[in-house]
């Protein structure tokens, strides 16, 4: 009898012990996916103080922008294990693995090119969706998960599941980025999609929420309003894989304006512009439609902040703090722009201390996540 009272007591203070070790501050530092420069992992490199001294949940790599972070397959996997191998020193990752992202669609979104000696073939997801044969889709999308899994990735931000509505839409149908302007088909092909990289423990992101297809212009650049172009069913294949399927790993949210599914957006912006919020900023998108009405159950990422539509527009606080109260659980800083990740962090907790971000809301964020990464 005592020696069980003794272990009982040694397991409550144990558990308590390691709930009281996560601080809000780590909380949203797992709130943070963080770029950085450089091929390599020195000890005082911009990636290992990423992880040792900010604990983010995740970085992203690149292979553009001139020196970023993928040159061979050889060097790749010795950056990624490098990563792996710095997050195992902090208890943190302990029980949240360190998100090692990619964005991996095929295509022009490929950071894993055949001249450099990685994937083959590379087959754009417009070409996929015009063969129609999800059986050969699922094969193809297989290899290549397999390959993002030995080279220690976790994450890629993929499939992208907007229609082809505007062909020319010059950052997803001009590049070949949509599987189909039909959605049956977009359904079909990321559903394999999903599949094939599941089987291989790796997350998979639903982008670019709520629909991207019909835009004019690119979010990289500026503003983008998708109210007079954009169409209800730009929604169908989010929803389909959501509430039909279960899908509950990321959806990743796009800078555009939407007054059709936000019409009471108020501007935030450091400009005099009207009704100029983008959904990643709209309570009413992320929140009551996505999350309440949908009932998504995973974790909802923000498109990269460092993009003009954000970056050119809105200052770091307002852009954080409308961010998060929207409900996005957590954030793409590529550090392409000046902004650092400690910065961030900090800006963020000092919103929570000032009461502008609800503590619940960190906590929200926290436990999607912390249940996302379960699964790797």
């Amino acid at each position: 009898m005592k020696i069980n009272l003794i272990l009982s007591l040694i397991l409550v203070t144990t558990t308590t012990f390691a709930t009281e070790e996560i601080t809000i501050k780590d909380k949203i530092s797992q709130m943070i996916v963080a770029g950085f420069h450089g091929y390599k992992c020195g000890k005082k490199s911009e990636a290992i103080q990423m992880v040792k001294d900010c604990k983010v949940g995740g970085v992203i790599l690149y292979n553009r922008w001139g020196s970023r972070n993928i040159h061979t397959p050889k060097q790749l996997q010795k950056l990624t294990r490098s990563l792996l191998a710095a997050s195992r020193e902090i208890s943190i990752y302990k029980e949240l693995p360190l998100l090692i992202c990619v964005d991996q669609e095929g295509g022009v979104v490929d950071q894993l090119p055949v001249n450099q000696g990685f994937i083959k073939p590379n087959l754009i997801p417009q070409s996929l969706g015009q063969k129609n044969d999800p059986v050969f889709t699922l094969n193809y999308v297989r290899e290549v998960a397999k390959f993002v899994r030995d080279n220690h990735l976790n994450v890629t931000f993929a499939p992208v599941v907007d229609l082809n509505i505007n062909p020319v839409c010059p950052i997803i149908g001009g590049k070949g980025r949509s599987f189909s302007g039909d959605t049956k088909t977009v359904v079909e092909h990321a559903g394999v999609f999903i599949q094939a990289f599941s089987e291989n423990k790796i997350l998979t992101a639903l982008k670019h929420f709520p629909g991207h297809g019909s835009a004019t212009g690119d979010t990289h650049f500026g503003m983008v309003d998708v109210t007079d172009t954009w169409k209800p069913e730009e929604l169908i294949p989010f929803k389909t894989l959501i509430v039909d399927k279960k899908y509950d790993h990321f959806v990743m949210v796009a800078h555009t304006i939407n007054r059709k599914l936000d019409a009471d957006s108020t501007c935030v912006t450091k400009s005099a512009q009207k009704s100029c919020v983008p959904a990643t900023f709209s309570h009413k998108i992320i929140t009551e439609l996505l999350k309440n009405q949908w009932g998504f159950k995973g974790v909802v990422i923000s498109d990269d902040l460092g993009m003009g539509a954000i970056a050119d527009n809105y200052d770091l606080r307002t852009t954080l703090k409308q961010l998060i109260l929207a409900g996005n659980d957590m954030l793409i800083i590529s550090n392409h722009i000046k902004n650092n990740t400690a910065q961030v962090i900090n800006l963020i907790e000092d919103l929570v201390k000032k009461g502008e971000i609800p503590e619940s809301r960190i906590n929200d964020a926290f436990n999607r996540i912390k249940t996302l990464k379960a699964k790797i």
